[in-house]
């Protein structure tokens, strides 16, 4: 397969002489006029070679050079300066290298690096990110918490070790489960997510384990469940907090001796590799009764903690543009974010993390299809998607504030499992019991307040 050589510049002789020119030395060109849309151009595949002319009239070609290296940092890049007047000839700027003239010079060192080794990031960090199959959509970012996840993920991938990915709500912990799955020996086995939230308690039995036809109401066929379908594979169970507890024991059966019984059928065998999710703190939940020491032990044999995005705002700039490039393939523009609409971002809290971040981006890209929203714009956006009584753009545990009144006192080791179901409760009767209502105000699935009215009814009983 030919090495492939992006080239943006403006100028349509330089691009058009120099595309020909590295055609003939075995390249294969990509080419674009002006800087919008250029992430395209990288994929699909990794690119070799990246020149960008200083006369492009629609963004900053060292800007561009820079986040190119960011996405793929083996990726060779020089700057190409471009004489609008056509009598100079071009002059390219290779980082860390003498300034070549002439697009005979320029190519003739193109060559000389096609089949130049670069040197690798280090191992662990970068290079396993890059190889994985999620890279399309989790930004590791330069925070030290992702660093160490991948770091982690590199150790762990190969084996059939359990995962335990903590995090709260939206910062993408099914990308890293996706992720080690991708980089594990079961990589062509089966992927089987599960959202223990979202099914229904009273069939979680069956969604997981199976049944035989006839073994209840309804059963009018046997059906395969999901822990039987992942033989070969990874099961993957998101929310696992929100496992009853009667199904807990069942899961820690399957997950120790490998063996699962259908409702109403006979046991059987199943061989997969567990990962599990969870934006509660599990060691509150087992001290308050609601989850099993037993199988946290078993599901925590290596765990991976995922910062909010408040504590890695400096990584911003870099989800936008992955989130815009990402966008730009459902057909929304794919216009980079001004310098002054990245700035109001990074100053906000997020509370929903980049799950929050995901919608702002889309809302204003379909306001302002060029990225240049004024930041008052930016601030109204965010200003829509808070939640009452939440303050954006400070920081704060998910920028949320508890105000001092006679229904938001409350004792200072009260968890905070408790502290939002407390939450919910108030959201519910403020909508008269409408859970559909609430959980639109709350931001979350109608399934989390139909699950908070269960236990709390549970425990009434």
């Amino acid at each position: 397969m030919s090495p492939v050589a992006i080239l943006i510049i403006r100028d349509p002789s330089i691009r058009e002489e120099l595309g020909s020119a590295l055609h003939r030395h075995g390249f294969t060109v990509r080419s674009a006029h002006q800087g919008e849309g250029w992430s395209s151009l990288l994929e699909p595949g990794v690119p070799r070679l990246i020149l960008v002319g200083d006369d492009l009239a629609d963004a900053d070609p060292a800007l561009l050079l820079e986040r190119a290296g960011q996405r793929h940092p083996r990726v060779i890049r020089a700057l190409v300066h471009v004489d609008g007047n056509g009598e100079e000839p071009p002059r390219s700027h290779p980082p860390g290298e003498e300034v070549l003239e002439g697009v005979e010079a320029i190519v003739a060192w193109a060559a000389s690096k096609k089949e130049t080794p670069v040197p690798k990031p280090e191992k662990g960090v970068r290079d396993i990110f890059n190889e994985g199959g999620a890279v399309d959509q989790l930004v590791p970012g330069k925070h030290p918490a992702m660093l160490r996840m991948l770091q982690t993920i590199d150790a762990v991938a190969p084996t059939d070790t359990t995962v335990l990915i903590g995090g709260e709500s939206g910062t993408g912990k099914d990308l890293v489960a996706r992720l080690i799955h991708q980089r594990s020996l079961r990589k062509d086995g089966p992927w089987i997510p599960v959202n223990c939230g979202a099914i229904p308690p009273n069939l979680m039995e069956s969604e997981l384990f199976g049944h035989t036809k006839g073994s209840f109401t309804g059963a009018n066929e046997d059906k395969i469940g999901l822990c039987a379908s992942a033989d070969g594979g990874t099961l993957f169970l998101d929310e696992i907090g929100e496992l009853p507890l009667e199904l807990q024991v069942k899961l820690l059966r399957v997950l120790q001796s490998g063996i699962l019984r259908p409702v109403g059928g006979q046991d059987q065998r199943s061989d997969f590799r567990v990962f599990a999710a969870t934006n509660r703190d599990l060691k509150r939940e087992v001290q308050a009764g609601r989850f099993r020491l037993d199988l946290y032990y078993r599901i925590n044999v290596i765990s991976v903690d995922l910062p909010p995005l408040r504590e890695r705002t400096a990584d911003i700039p870099a989800l936008c543009e992955r989130i815009v490039t990402r966008l730009s393939a459902r057909g929304l523009p794919a216009a980079q974010l001004e310098p002054e609409v990245l700035h109001v971002l990074m100053e906000h809290s997020w509370p929903g993390n980049i799950r929050e971040l995901e919608n702002v981006v889309e809302r204003l890209l379909l306001l302002y299809p060029e990225g240049n929203a004024p930041e008052e714009e930016v601030r109204r956006q965010l200003q829509d998607l808070a939640l009452p009584g939440s303050r954006h753009g400070e920081g704060g545990e998910g920028g949320i504030e508890i105000s001092v009144g006679s229904e938001s006192n409350y004792p200072i080791d009260m968890s905070l499992k408790d502290l939002q179901d407390a939450h919910i409760d108030r959201v519910l009767r403020h909508f008269g019991g409408n859970k559909t209502l609430a959980a639109k105000a709350l931001g979350v699935n109608v399934k989390t307040v139909y699950n908070r009215v269960k236990r709390k009814n549970e425990l009434q009983k």
